[in-house]
């Protein structure tokens, strides 16, 4: 027992031995890299800027791979040598045993390169295999955030979003609205020879034919537009899109933004079409339809019955007199308000918004948040709706929105003009002392057009924020459309 209790003790006392001495040896490389920093000086200050600026303004791009049991609840990482690189933005679908991945982008913080690579992953040999095909066959152009819905008979990929670089210019997004179809027929062997094989050889044995089809664009399809969301109807084999935004970038500093919450169906078999998918109205009972009357604007006309009589005892600046009731010239125009139908399915809609999730359980839709827009403000939304399919009566709202949108946001560019013009107005005082002092200046001939060139115009100031914040919209809206995440 002694000689056992000594051999630890010499034991412990070389651990920490060499301890103390990878110690010595980690303070002796901190010395010599501080003093080989001191020796290059302004290269390695400049090197830790230029890095800083790219993390800034650089996406953290991920390659890992990873698979969730829904038995355990628990996440595997499955780590291949051969696998697709680092992007943001790509898209994923099943097709039989087989996961397919497309597209997507990588920005390593000066330029984003968009990607057009097609991969597939065997969840039968755990092996990731690059799909490429002859330099003639038909191929989608490089994109990001599109859609990608798996069917039987292969995969069914529409839109997405991409950035046009010019010399000398600056980068233009592009939202894409072509739609094509990944053909993807699995070839076996004869029954015959794979009789005494394994199912990983019978894997291996298998010949996957892949092969891209462009779809004509119909003659009527949804308008072109961003951040829209599909998922795949199963039944019918039908993909449903609900909503995205439409951005006209006109200008450098404009930014005009249509909001959309339609829904369409696309019709995967045979050469596709699309279909609207608007609420069916319902059917009209004896009774007839609820409505709500809204309270009618009695608005006076001045202009008819104008006479002498009418207007003694006022002056030209008072205001003319309200006839008295009782004289057919004097009944006030009365413009009512339309009738709400109160039954009417159109009122059940969710807001427009993009970016929203979608799912479907049999025949029925649902719908959860998305990115609602109103004036200059954003909106990340959490209300979750469901639509039956088959009977498109109504959306109902399983969850209301706990996010308060404000009814003042979209005036709030013109209640800031108001404001303006109130300070306008609360100034006048201090706008004539100010005149008072240029006249006498200009007398003298002291700095009167360099007092006019120092003045700033108020309504290119609101113009300015008003640019400021569409473009401050506009990025974040990019940044999602880009990485295709959903909103958080």
């Amino acid at each position: 027992m002694a000689k056992k209790k000594a051999g630890t003790k010499s034991s412990a006392k070389a651990a920490k031995k060499a301890k103390a001495a990878q110690k010595v040896d980690r303070k002796e490389q901190k010395n010599n890299k501080k003093s080989k920093g001191k020796e290059n000086g302004k290269d390695e200050d400049d090197d830790d800027d230029l890095e800083g600026i790219l993390e800034k303004n650089t996406f953290h791009h991920y390659r890992d791979f990873w698979v969730f049991d829904i038995a355990t609840h628990s996440w595997d990482r499955i780590d291949t040598k051969i696998r697709p690189s680092a992007r943001s933005g790509h898209r994923m679908a099943v097709f039989k045993h087989y996961i397919v991945l497309f597209g997507g982008f990588y920005d390593p913080g000066i330029t984003a390169r968009y990607l057009s690579d097609l991969w597939v992953f065997d969840t039968q040999e755990y092996k990731w295999r690059q799909i490429e095909l002859r330099e003639t066959d038909p191929w989608p152009s490089p994109r990001s955030g599109f859609s990608f819905l798996s069917s039987p008979d292969g995969i069914l990929l529409h839109g997405g979003y991409c950035k046009e670089y010019a010399k000398g210019k600056r980068p233009v997004g592009v939202m894409l609205e072509d739609t094509w179809f990944l053909n993807m027929i699995i070839a076996t062997p004869s029954s015959s020879t794979l009789s005494s094989t394994s199912k990983i050889q019978k894997a291996s044995a298998e010949a996957l034919c892949i092969r891209w089809e462009r779809r004509k664009r119909p003659s009527y399809a949804p308008s072109i537009r961003s951040g829209c969301t599909m998922t795949l109807w199963p039944a019918k084999n039908t993909g449903i899109m609900f909503g995205g935004v439409t951005d006209e970038d006109r200008h450098e500093e404009t930014l005009e933004s249509v909001f959309w919450n339609d829904l369409y169906g696309y019709q995967i078999q045979g050469k596709g079409r699309w279909v609207s998918m608007a609420l069916k109205k319902p059917k009209r009972n004896d009774r007839g339809p609820r409505k709500r009357k809204a309270a009618a604007v009695p608005t006076y006309n001045q202009n008819e019955g104008d006479s002498a009589d009418d207007q003694e005892g006022y002056d030209d600046e008072d205001e003319p007199a309200i006839p008295a009731v009782g004289k057919s010239k004097s009944q006030p125009n009365v413009k009512p308000e339309p009738e709400i139908d109160l039954d009417s399915p159109s009122l059940t809609v969710p807001l427009p918004r993009y970016n929203t999730m979608l799912a479907v359980l049999r025949n029925t839709l649902y719908l959860y948040g998305g990115i609602y827009e109103k004036g200059s403000r954003e909106y990340t939304l959490d209300d979750f709706y469901s639509l039956h399919l088959d009977k498109m009566d109504c959306y109902v709202c399983l969850k209301e929105s706990g996010v308060v949108i404000a009814e003042a946001d979209e005036s709030s560019s013109s209640d800031d003009d108001d404001g303006d013009d109130e300070d306008n107005e609360d100034d006048d005082d201090d706008d004539e002392d100010d005149d008072k002092e240029t006249a006498d200046r200009e007398e003298d001939g002291d700095g009167g057009e360099a007092l006019e060139d120092s003045m700033v115009d108020p309504e290119e100031v609101v113009k300015k924020s008003d640019k400021g914040q569409a473009q401050d919209n506009k990025a974040r809206r990019l940044n999602l459309l880009l990485s295709g995440l959903p909103p958080h």
